[in-house]
């Protein structure tokens, strides 16, 4: 199955140069608020405006707790330092990593360097313990200053303890170009890269991203080979990421918001409702409006259905295998109208008359083993698209193991060429049997069939004009039909073996929306109708269950202790005695 993949964002997360093995790295700097140095600021719970302590200055007041958690809970920093404390370094390579131990999960915090870069976010796991932030500066310098402080307005900060390292200058592995699909992410950007950075904008990818990365190798600042690499992109939660590894740092490359555009394979008929819920989920259909929002939601919703009301609306659903599709929309007046375009053909204006639901009718679908993409757009006017039925060029009816079947689908049919399986339309009654007349030739789309024979092939076409306006037969609800005490309903049932139309009398008979059932205008009497008379051709019913030998059942399906001249049913066959 074919997968398309819109990026919407990217973020590159934890950019630096690679750290020799801990004993190489040198601590340059450790903050320990429960140490003895701190102990005024933990009594008085709070560090003051300006307080030095260790070198560290505090830049606006923050909280420190008497357990020696030091709590950003004040205010966010702001990128000159404000709301922040600031951490002299010294004897920088280059690079430093910063440890921040917690006792408390989820720590978040910003920090960034006197040297002007912006501001860069960090977080904890789910857990208490420490975080590991590496960095690379723009410049070797060799002194700075660290400012950490709050990242977010709901967010805080409990930290116990700052550590920071300088990296092993004599041998680095840099991580200095990342390609995605081809186009590349350049050094500098790389360089300045400090948290998040929209890198494509609504880019679509024939599959997951490829992404590959370069590592130059340096010996006490000398390049001494470069390396491309391939990143794998996998699944994480409802994104997908790709980390990079460069001598035991890891470079995390998240897509977010990522639409997979899955395409819909037809068989038979096939449904697509579209509904809120199956737009938002479904991964074969795109929704576009004028108010895109990551793909995840939409304006333009009116109660469960999408409202098509601006030009520049629009739903496409990706599909294979369909030879014939029919939408139907829902408007709240007359006269409105909607456009329909298969790949990139001519839009097809639908009108719409009434105010309730239509089916625009069957679009043909040229090649259905190609994948094909069907646009339903708006024309200003309020369009509620409801469902898209997809058709196969064939569709088969289950025929039940007494060879009948009721049938209805919204295709138009036809059977001038179909063997083994034959459709009629139920025009009346005569005593206790069924009056039919047999469709040779095509039937209207939604016409309730009544099928005999075998499970074969029906070909779908395009429009049928033939006159089913006798047919008692009415397509199922997909509910439970209930008995009327001014008309006569039946469902096709079996008695013995044999087909029957039993009547729905107080119980209730659940029909599917792909069968059918019985009605007659009048109230008649008879609990079933047969299938009698020489043109439903009742000689075929093949008597599976039918277990009594020799017994005679007439064609209400009861049994006749002593036959006169007739029709009955022996054996599942019919015979008669004259």
């Amino acid at each position: 199955m074919k997968k398309i993949f819109t990026l919407l964002t990217l973020a590159l997360m934890s950019i630096g140069s690679a750290w020799a093995a801990d004993g190489d790295n040198q601590l340059i700097k450790e903050v320990d608020f429960t140490s003895s140095a701190w102990a005024d600021c933990r009594a008085a719970l709070k560090i003051a405006d300006g307080t030095t302590v260790d070198g560290c200055t505090a830049n606006g007041d923050l909280a420190i707790t008497a357990a020696g958690q030091v709590n950003f809970a004040s205010s966010n920093m702001a990128v000159d330092g404000t709301n922040s404390l600031a951490i002299p370094l010294s004897g920088i390579n280059g690079s430093i990593k910063i440890v921040l131990t917690s006792t408390e999960a989820n720590v978040r915090c910003n920090w960034f360097l006197a040297e002007g870069t912006a501001p860069c976010s960090n977080r904890n796991g789910t857990a208490a313990g420490t975080t590991t932030i590496n960095y690379s500066m723009t410049t070797n310098a060799t002194t700075g200053t660290l400012y950490i402080g709050r990242r977010g307005s709901t967010d805080k900060i409990a930290i116990t303890k700052i550590q920071v390292y300088t990296a092993d200058a004599s041998a680095t592995n840099e991580l200095t170009e990342v390609t995605i699909n081809g186009t590349a992410i350049s050094a500098s950007d790389l360089s300045t890269l400090t948290s998040t950075k929209a890198l494509t904008d609504g880019t679509a990818y024939s599959a997951l991203p490829t992404v590959k990365y370069t590592v130059t190798s340096k010996s006490g600042g000398e390049v001494t080979g470069t390396e491309v690499l391939d990143g794998t992109v996998e699944e994480d939660g409802d994104n997908y990421k790709c980390t990079i590894s460069i001598s035991g740092v890891s470079y995390v490359i998240t897509f977010t918001n990522v639409i997979i555009e899955e395409v819909l394979n037809v068989t038979g008929t096939t449904t697509v409702e579209l509904t809120k819920e199956n737009i938002i989920s479904k991964g074969y259909l795109e929704v576009s409006t004028d108010d895109w929002n990551k793909g995840k939601t939409y304006d333009g919703i009116t109660g469960d259905f999408y409202n098509m009301s601006a030009n520049n609306r629009k739903i496409t659903i990706k599909v294979k295998g369909a030879k014939f599709f029919n939408i139907f929309v829902q408007n709240s007046n007359a006269g409105r109208g909607y456009t329909v375009k298969i790949d990139d053909g001519d839009a097809k204006t639908v009108g719409h008359e009434g105010s309730g639901v239509e089916a625009s009718g069957l679009f043909e679908i040229a090649d259905p083993s190609a994948e094909t993409t069907i646009t339903i757009a708006g024309t200003g006017s309020s369009v509620y698209p409801v469902k898209v039925e997809f058709y196969t060029a064939t569709i088969s009816a289950a025929i039940t193991s007494v060879g009948w079947a009721t049938f209805c689908t919204s295709a138009p049919l036809d059977f001038s060429s179909v063997t083994g399986l034959k459709a009629y339309i139920v025009t009346g009654y005569e005593g206790t049997a069924i009056t039919t007349t047999q469709m040779t030739g095509t039937v209207p789309a939604n016409t309730p069939l009544l099928l005999e024979g075998a499970t074969t092939d029906i070909p779908v076409v395009a429009s049928s004009s033939t006159d089913v306006s006798a047919n008692k037969l009415v397509a199922g609800p997909g509910k439970n039909v209930i008995a009327k005490s001014d008309k006569t309903r039946y469902v096709l049932s079996s008695n013995a073996g044999v087909a029957v139309f039993k009547k729905i009398n107080a119980t209730d008979a659940f029909v599917p929306k792909d069968k059918a059932y019985l009605e007659f205008a009048e109230v008649i009497a008879a609990p079933m109708l047969s299938m009698g008379g020489e043109t439903t051709g009742i000689n075929a019913v093949n008597g599976e269950g039918f277990t009594v030998n020799g017994e005679y059942f007439n064609l209400a399906g009861q049994r006749v202790a002593q036959p006169t001249k007739g029709l009955y049913i022996v054996n599942g066959r019919k015979v008669v005695i004259k």
